[in-house]
């Protein structure tokens, strides 16, 4: 049976892999944050701890969900960004000449001119963060075998990402501003494990756009979190786009999941998604 390595599986996404993949497969999980229980801790950037760690637990197949995130630090600290990004990225791929790597990209490698995006559309980041991604995409796309699995806007069960912090905010009751005008996809998290679970089992490969369906701007999202959490939607306070930052460039993207609904395997929709972390 293949042995499946979860590179990052402290995170929200890893750990969610950790659970659906460990019904199939032996599957060995590294942190990096602290020291976890049945996980062993590994640096991505660090080149000889990556070498020693595949070569001692050698997996078939690696999932590398491990990445520097935050769009804003990364524009802060553009050095850390490609350090961890891509040169991380680089430690692994030049470690998995006979493995298959899974990698998470980024609905930020796109530009947001076009009305939604396709697998094959020319990227055309605006930020350090989509350039790094994209960077680390172009090297993984040199390997025999991989599977690049682009997403955008993570939610679920203990996420700290926007839509999470915006239940938050309502649930203590507090004004939650939420800009307009920024229509986007958006992903389950318990989704894009079950879904790159289906995926590896088909052996696919290659690059797959996997979000839930449809595409909402963040204010939809409040309004929609109000509505199915029964919380106060007096609340919200729609603002302009960037609001938050405007040092950052940010783009709205939708992707086009044609390729994936091919696969037959079921996203949830925002609603559904929403009710299910309820």
């Amino acid at each position: 049976m293949q042995k499946v390595a979860i590179i990052g599986a402290d995170g929200n996404l890893g750990g969610q892999l950790i659970k659906d993949f460990s019904k199939y497969y032996p599957v060995i999980g590294t942190c990096y944050e602290k020291e976890l229980e049945n996980m062993i801790y590994l640096d991505i950037t660090d080149k000889e701890e990556v070498s020693n760690f595949l070569k001692k637990e050698n997996p078939d197949i690696i999932l590398l969900t491990s990445a520097m995130t935050n769009v804003g630090a990364c524009e802060i600290n553009p050095k850390q960004a490609m350090e961890i990004n891509y040169f991380g990225v680089e430690n692994i791929v030049n470690n998995c000449k006979n493995r298959k790597l899974v990698f998470y990209s980024t609905d930020a490698i796109f530009d947001g001119t076009k009305k939604e995006y396709v697998e094959e559309d020319i990227p055309n980041p605006i930020n350090i963060y989509g350039k790094s991604k994209l960077k680390a995409e172009n090297l993984v796309k040199t390997l025999p075998s991989y599977l690049i699995c682009r997403t955008s806007r993570f939610y679920g069960p203990g996420g700290n990402k926007f839509v999470n912090k915006m239940i938050d905010i309502l649930e203590k009751g507090e004004e939650l501003k939420a800009p307009i005008n920024t229509t986007g996809s958006i992903t389950f998290i318990e989704d894009i494990s079950r879904a790159t679970l289906e995926l590896v089992k088909k052996q696919k490969t290659g690059i797959y756009h996997i979000v839930s369906e449809g595409a909402y701007s963040l204010d939809e999202i409040a309004f929609k979190i109000a509505n199915i959490f029964e919380f106060n939607a007096s609340l919200i306070t729609v603002v302009e786009t960037d609001y938050f930052n405007t040092e950052v460039k940010r783009a709205n993207v939708v992707l086009n999941t044609s390729k994936f609904k091919k696969e037959k395997i079921k996203m949830s929709t925002l609603e559904e998604g929403l009710e299910k972390l309820k």
